[in-house]
């Protein structure tokens, strides 16, 4: 599939999955998306089996699905404080997160336990709807 077709497919919010490569580079730091300039998904360091395009197909089809623009990935972890709500995917802790109001912050299950199965993709989805819309 060339390029243009891919892309259309992806700003029509349809993920075309492409077969992983051997020796892929892979993110081994958190990854930091921001949805609608203010909610934080946080994908732990310990994700790092996830390659950073598939990380990023998940951010744009979620984002998508909530009808938003697509998410964006955040390096500047100083302003923190000024965003509504924190999703973390996934069960641990950080640093820059201490000083944030706990109910601002929502723990999730890792995306592989979300993409395993259709009900947990609907369970997710429905969870996301009630934080952001």
């Amino acid at each position: 599939m060339d390029l243009n077709k891919h892309q259309k497919l992806n700003d029509l919010g349809v993920v075309v999955w492409q077969k992983r490569h051997k020796g892929e580079d892979r993110e081994i730091s958190d990854q930091i998306y921001v949805i609608d300039n203010k909610y934080i998904f946080i994908f732990p360091a310990t994700a790092k089996g996830i390659p950073l395009f598939d990380t990023e197909q998940f951010m744009m089809s979620l984002s998508l699905s909530l009808g938003k623009l697509p998410a964006v990935k955040f390096e500047d972890k100083t302003n923190i404080e000024n965003f509504n709500h924190f999703i973390l995917l996934g069960d641990h802790s950080h640093d820059f997160l201490s000083d944030i109001e706990p109910n601002k912050i929502t723990i999730c299950k890792t995306v592989d336990k979300i993409c395993d199965s259709k009900e947990n993709k609907i369970e997710f989805l429905s969870d996301m709807r009630s934080i952001i819309l």
